[in-house]
């Protein structure tokens, strides 16, 4: 199973409906409150880089394949992050929402920093952000 699909159920398990079990109600709600702007941000493992790509667009409705991560493992060596977010390499995730996922190589280290800006609902928000944390601590496997 993919690290993605593996998230994407344990989201399921946590809760993917409201306290009554109305799936679709839940959901309605959560896209009344979409907040353009910063998603979440912070750092990956580079290790992790390709899992948290899938798993980004498993949670938008994106269908990243290799041509996607060819390009951004291709941009990352030519960025730092020490500079302004601005000027780090940026990819769109277009699906149910949009994201543009900016990236940057942490120069001297095995990190990425990852921002990710758009319209998403809390709910979705909220799983961007567990996702990025837990690429923060803990090193990834794929079968």
């Amino acid at each position: 199973m993919s690290v993605a699909r593996s998230l994407a159920a344990l989201f399921a398990a946590l809760g993917g409906s409201d306290r009554h079990g109305h799936a679709e109600a839940a959901i309605q709600a959560d896209t009344e409150r979409d907040v353009d702007g910063l998603v979440a941000c912070g750092w990956i493992w580079e290790s992790n880089a390709r899992a948290f790509c899938d798993t980004l667009a498993a949670e938008v409705g994106y269908d990243f394949d290799d041509s996607d991560w060819q390009a951004i493992e291709t941009a990352l060596p030519g960025t730092d992050d020490d500079q302004p977010p601005s000027s780090w390499h940026v990819y769109p995730f277009v699906g149910r929402d949009r994201v543009d996922l900016r990236v940057a190589q942490g120069v001297g280290g095995a990190e990425i920093s990852v921002r990710i800006e758009g319209t998403v609902g809390t709910r979705t928000r909220h799983r961007i952000a567990a996702v990025l944390d837990l690429m923060s601590q803990y090193r990834i496997t794929t079968e």
